[in-house]
Formats: structure tokens, sequence, C-alpha cells
């Protein structure tokens, strides 16, 4: 069984339009980063491997939760992710090394949200910052992400 966890990074700030790759979280960012961490405490997710994209909103998102969940290994930091569209990323997926079992990742929209509506094969009409999603699939193998099964998806608004 592979387990994937993708994180939209949390509310970010306006104004860098020259410079959208360092835009950093807001204060509501910081809180919608503490709300989903505390989220996936009590889910009990335990990534085996974090990646997360190296802009910096992503990534301090990234940073955020990590903490709060008690990540100890090192983050994997993919610029690849910052600019991409969903068939890339599950190239990046897929190409995971298969003694992974939980994998989550820090990225933006649209490519993930493209990447959920593409596994989840339903509606789903909104991915807010800081949404969360789950996903499992019976498999031993990245490479063949198939009968997928949606855990959740949630957002900070959620729990508010």
């Amino acid at each position: 069984m592979k387990h994937l966890i993708l994180i939209r990074h949390a509310k970010a700030e306006y104004g860098y339009f020259n410079d959208d790759f360092n835009r950093d979280l807001t204060d509501k960012g910081i809180e919608e980063s503490n709300i989903i961490a505390n989220q996936i405490l009590i889910k009990k997710l335990n990534p085996d491997l974090i990646i997360s994209s190296g802009a910096k909103r992503a990534l301090h998102t990234c940073k955020i939760i990590s903490k709060i969940i008690k990540y100890s290994k090192n983050i994997k930091i993919d610029d690849n992710i910052y600019n991409t569209n969903y068939n890339n990323l599950l190239e990046t997926i897929k190409n995971i090394d298969n003694s992974i079992n939980s994998l989550m990742i820090f990225g933006h929209n649209p490519s993930l949200f493209d990447l959920t509506k593409y596994f989840c094969k339903q509606s789903i009409n909104i991915f807010p910052t800081c949404s969360t999603v789950s996903i499992s699939f019976e498999t031993k193998n990245w490479l063949y992400l198939e009968k997928e099964k949606l855990n959740f998806i949630i957002y900070p608004d959620l729990f508010k």
C-alpha cells in the first residue's frame, strides 16, 4: 500500500509580481499551516518522505507542518514542483523509491488541484490554500498508482 498526501501552500503575500518565487506566508497562512498540522497529527499521518517546492511560501508551510508533526528526516526540495503541471508532478511521484510507503508533497495550484481531480475521478470544486488531500493506493510500486482510495480532503476553513 502506498499513501500520498498533497498539501497546497498556505496563504501567501501579494504584490511580488516580479518575484513570485519569494512570496512568503501571511499571518493567516501561518495560522492555516498550524491548523492543518494539528489535523495531520489527529489523523496520525507519518510520511516517510517529504518533498517541497523551493518557493518560499511552500517551503515555509512545509517547515511549520513538519515541525509540528515531528518529521525528523531531511526535507527534499524540488524546484521543479514550483511551476509544473500535474503530468510532471505525477512523473515525480512515479520516480519515488519503492522503499517509501508514505509520501507528502508541498506544492502549488493548479498542478496539485489537477492531480487530485485526476486521482479522485470525482467533482472537486474548490482547493483553497493549505488544502490537504490523502490518497491510498493498493500497490507496492509508485509506478502503478491504481485502485486509489480518497481518504480525505481538508482545508483550514473546515476547522474554524
